[in-house]
């Protein structure tokens, strides 16, 4: 439906998504902005805007300290814009003439789980964000709290570990074959359904130690950006950039384990991601069937 897409739509591609982009690339994803609550977990992303969003916010007086309160935002493009992955927005198109996965819904972020998924089985595929937003307005209206505008590394299990399994499996699996790609895929979250405590906690601390790094790096190029704009945005900064730093990660262990599914924790926490880890894995290979059996459903029901 958008017929005016031109090269600003891949103005911020990197180039190794670029590169795999070709006349056959298809849209398999469209989504939108959305505007009033974004739907995050904490506002870190602030420090990280881009240089003309961040201008704005900055150099507007009082702003910052209103956007730290209040959760009311306007997330998306001014015009349509291609990415390499899927983050589902409340009105996502999804093109099922195409072999689509089963959707992962499990805790937060199951919706950048399925835009990986979905990048992993058609690595050459896109998604388009169009230049709209609808409303996500829930009632009473929301307010950041003070422990969502702290930088700190968050020890929740199993933090980056499910999106890990999907990328590792993209470096390693070569064939461009959709069904081996899938069993490849499959195989990967059978892979960690199956490993031990101390393999699942060593992942589980070196994907803390990254993610601190990350913004740690993140932080300080920001702050060389920002020498020219006010001291309360560049105070701001500086403050994220010595929680990040202050951060204490520990040595995770299985007692210690907390997470946000049910009340879990520990051992018993564990043994649920495991289990459905294993289930997706299952889910994956089933998928061919499953859709199948829909498609004579469907049929059936419209003689």
């Amino acid at each position: 439906g958008v017929r005016n897409v031109d090269q600003e739509a891949l103005r911020f591609a990197p180039r190794e998504f670029a590169s795999q982009l070709n006349a056959d690339s298809a849209v398999l994803v469209t989504e939108g902005g959305s505007v009033g609550d974004p739907g995050s977990g904490s506002n870190r992303w602030l420090a990280f805007l881009p240089a003309e969003s961040r201008d704005r916010l900055a150099k507007t007086k009082g702003l910052l300290d209103q956007v730290l309160r209040q959760r009311c935002n306007w997330l998306g493009r001014k015009r349509p814009v291609i990415f390499s992955r899927a983050n589902i927005s409340q009105v996502t198109g999804f093109d099922n003439r195409h072999f689509l996965p089963p959707y992962f819904p499990i805790t937060r972020g199951e919706d950048r789980i399925m835009g990986e998924v979905i990048r992993f089985i058609y690595p050459g595929s896109v998604t388009l964000e169009y230049p709209w937003a609808v409303p996500h307005l829930p009632i009473p209206d929301r307010e950041w709290s003070e422990r969502d505008n702290l930088h700190s590394v968050t020890p929740r299990f199993p933090g980056n570990l499910t999106n890990q399994a999907v990328h590792e499996a993209g470096l390693r699996c070569l064939s461009d074959d959709l069904q081996t790609r899938l069993e490849f895929l499959a195989a990967s979250f059978s892979n960690l359904a199956g490993s031990q405590d101390n393999v699942l906690l060593n992942h589980l601390m070196d994907d803390r130690h990254s993610f601190r790094a990350a913004q740690m790096s993140g932080l300080q190029e920001k702050i060389r950006e920002s020498s020219d704009l006010p001291e309360e945005w560049r105070k701001y900064l500086a403050e994220s950039y010595l929680q990040i730093q202050s951060s204490t990660l520990g040595t995770p262990a299985v007692a210690n384990l907390k997470g946000s599914i049910n009340g879990y924790s520990g051992s018993e926490l564990l043994q649920f991601w495991r289990d459905a880890w294993r289930a997706f894995g299952q889910s994956l290979l089933a998928w061919s069937e499953i859709r199948e059996a829909a498609r004579a459903i469907t049929e059936s029901a419209s003689k």
